[in-house]
């Protein structure tokens, strides 16, 4: 458990929109701001064909960890 200090103000506004304990509710705001980065940060990827022949035999573009791991890394990739 952490404690997080959050001014008066803010804690009043939250109080006004939600009938949910302030804790329930940094949480959920907490994982969805997560979510909307991770999100971001996937959207930014691009993959880079190499030699113009497409994906390579057996390269499952729905499963986006593994074809990261194929990408080249570092320059002297």
């Amino acid at each position: 458990m952490t404690d997080v200090t959050l001014p008066d103000d803010l804690t009043d506004q939250v109080a006004s929109v939600t009938s949910q304990e302030l804790s329930a509710f940094v949480e959920a705001a907490v994982r969805q701001v997560l979510v909307s980065r991770r999100t971001r940060n996937l959207e930014r990827a691009r993959i880079a064909p190499v030699g113009g022949a497409g994906v390579l035999p057996d390269v499952d573009l729905t499963r986006w960890a593994d074809t990261m791991d194929l990408q080249p890394t570092g320059l002297g990739a």
